[in-house]
């Protein structure tokens, strides 16, 4: 944890090499550097840039490319500072990633800014979830405008993995990329499976799937409407779901949180790292937290599948896939029925949180082969033929 007097750079051109020379901790000095876009500039949550180091020493010892990550200067800064996104990838490598079964890039430097207590951000949580639904929807339709970014200073270097390919969300997966996360998954699950530091790691100190669930349940209620009628695909049978997902947030959300294993959180195919040889790196761990295994499942699935008509029918085969691999892992304690409730209840709630992402999470998202469209309204034309037809079941 950084002193308030402490240099923590907040932007690529407030980095130093008098600083990368401290911060690197070798028994060298960074003579110079040059800043660049590892593949990805600004993104969602953060600011990412590769930096790429000249020594004073010729020593292959010494890192020569790093990732250097900021918090993002877009206005949804407030509502990711709310869900912990950077303070919980700080905490991850600090923590519960010095012994990940997969592979993930090495952490070689990550400090931040001391900030709110556990204790009293669960109170201000808990507080702001009995809030009025009026009110919430007033809070809701100006957002970005009422949850404020912070002052606090955030930063990773972290290792650049060189000639690592991606698959973005609208592009088709192969099949063995998918399998592969599937099992990587399964392996990271079946290796923190009832772990007793899911229950004091501060990497896991915040909820699975949202802080607030009334201001979720505000903008899904102010703006449904209108993204059901714009959004090609979606219909009556989509509503039914994604409705019954909001009047039941806070029943699913409590499903969603159960402390079962240590979550990815945010598994999509942009998250994993493929190389030449076969190996995954996984990366991103700002939505890290615990739950049942059909979270990360769900949201990996949810990126991955191709829209149509046979979309459902490979989910349900994936998830056999999963669970074939979990079990292969040593997991004998979470049946298959278990696993594909979750991984309904995790869809549904997916549904339901793109209708906010679409309203609030300002940049545009690249297709490729359109106009820019907001990451919300690209996630859910794969969600569509994922949703299941009827309500699951909230029983235990």
């Amino acid at each position: 944890m950084a002193a308030r007097g402490d240099l923590i750079p907040q932007r690529p051109d407030e980095i130093t090499t008098a600083w990368l020379t401290e911060t690197l901790a070798h028994d060298a000095t960074v003579v110079s550097f040059v800043a660049s876009s590892p593949g990805s500039g600004v993104g969602f949550s953060g600011i990412t840039t590769k930096l790429t180091l000249e020594w004073d020493v010729d020593d292959a010892s010494l890192p020569r490319e790093i990732v250097a990550k900021f918090p993002t200067d877009l206005a949804h800064r407030g509502l990711t500072e709310q869900e912990g996104a950077y303070e919980r990838e700080i905490w991850f490598y600090e923590g519960m990633g010095n012994d990940m079964p997969t592979r993930i890039p090495t952490c070689h430097y990550a400090t931040m800014d001391p900030g709110v207590a556990e204790e009293k951000r669960r109170r201000t949580s808990a507080r702001m979830n009995r809030t009025p639904a009026p009110i919430a929807r007033f809070i809701a339709k100006r957002v970005n405008r009422f949850i404020r970014a912070t002052d606090r200073r955030y930063v990773l270097l972290i290792e650049y993995v060189p000639g690592a390919r991606i698959t973005k969300l609208d592009e088709p997966v192969p099949g063995a990329d998918l399998r592969r996360i599937l099992d990587a998954l399964a392996e990271m699950h079946a290796r923190y499976w009832d772990d007793p530091r899911l229950e004091t790691d501060p990497c896991t100190s915040y909820n699975t799937a949202s802080q607030n669930f009334k201001f979720l349940q505000a903008g899904y209620r102010l703006w449904a409407d209108d993204f059901f009628a714009r959004t090609p695909g979606l219909d009556v049978r989509h509503r039914v779901v994604t409705d019954w997902a909001d009047e039941n947030l806070d029943q699913l959300l409590d499903r969603l949180d159960q402390r079962i294993t240590l979550l990815h959180g945010d598994a999509r195919t942009e998250n994993m790292l493929f190389l030449d040889n076969g190996e995954l790196v996984m990366i991103d761990f700002g939505a890290v937290s615990s739950g049942p295994p059909g979270w990360d499942v769900a949201y990996a699935l949810s990126a991955a599948i191709e829209p149509g008509p046979e979309a459902r029918q490979t989910l349900e085969e994936m998830v056999d896939v999963y669970h074939q691999s979990l079990t292969g892992f040593g997991v004998s304690d979470h049946s298959i029925e278990t696993l594909r409730r979750d991984v309904d209840l995790a869809m549904c709630f997916l549904g339901h949180r793109q209708v906010l992402a679409a309203a609030v999470v300002e940049g545009g998202y690249e297709t490729g082969n359109a106009d820019p469209t907001s990451l919300g309204d690209v996630w859910m034309r794969k969600i569509i033929n994922l949703l299941p037809d009827q309500p699951p079941s909230l029983e235990s």
